[in-house]
């Protein structure tokens, strides 16, 4: 079970468009609990029924014609194939889906995930980046507030990206007792198990400056130079430490 809150960046509703990729009920009330997020995709075949079943057949066809001998006939089919009519997404159908994980998981739990780079084609009315106010002009005629299309346009993965560097820097303390292992003596890992690399520049610099932090705090001093107070006990001074790396 993860500490961090997850985030399915590609992802919609399997209630409404059965595909393996797509969120199920279930796993939508974990994620409202976890404090995670459901960035719908607009990607046809996870946000509409019919364009799922058409790539589902022209997987089959595809397989059909991978086996035939004649060149030629191969050539044909897949000429064929290529010609053939798929079945539009809308902008109407994406709307729905972000309206159910809404529904189901809570508004603090939804995003956008379009995936324009990894799509042959985009719903009707969401055919790029350009018409995302269109989205949000329906949802906001569907009855959506000001705040819920903030959360949904953004503040809601930054949420969830400030939780799970939260809990890195959570994990990268290593308790002994109460207090971090031996501090000043090897007692705060970076890295353990948590893969922080040199991208995560934010946490890592956190992390490399927690030792000398927490040493002082343990020493009944302040914990760094916006510290105007020393701390009334090693506890405390711990305290303002963690707070500080977790959310400042």
């Amino acid at each position: 079970v993860s500490e961090a809150p997850v985030i399915f960046s590609h992802s919609s509703a399997r209630a409404l468009t059965d595909v393996p990729r797509n969120v199920p009920d279930e796993v939508l009330r974990k994620v409202a609990a976890n404090g995670g997020v459901v960035m719908v995709t607009f990607l046809p075949a996870y946000v509409s029924t019919a364009a799922a079943a058409e790539r589902s057949a022209r997987k089959l066809l595809q397989a059909e014609i991978a086996k035939l001998k004649d060149p030629g006939e191969r050539a044909r089919r897949t000429a064929e194939l290529a010609a053939r009519p798929r079945p539009p997404a809308t902008l109407a159908e994406v709307a729905d889906h972000v309206e159910y994980v809404q529904k189901l998981a809570g508004a603090e739990h939804v995003g956008i995930g379009g995936d324009f780079d990894g799509m042959t084609g985009a719903p009707v009315g969401l055919e790029d980046v350009s018409k995302y106010p269109y989205l949000f002009a329906e949802l906001a005629r569907r009855g959506w507030t000001d705040a819920e299309l903030e959360q949904l346009a953004g503040k809601n993965v930054l949420r969830a990206l400030r939780g799970a560097e939260a809990t890195a820097i959570r994990r990268a303390v290593r308790w002994d007792g109460g207090w971090p292992a031996a501090v000043g003596g090897g007692g705060v890992h970076a890295g353990g198990g948590i893969g922080l690399g040199v991208g995560q520049g934010a946490v890592v610099d956190r992390l490399h400056r927690l030792p000398a932090m927490l040493r002082r705090a343990r020493q009944g001093q302040r914990v760094d130079d916006t510290d105007h107070h020393p701390p009334a006990t090693a506890e405390q001074g711990f305290q303002r430490v963690l707070a500080w790396a977790c959310d400042g």
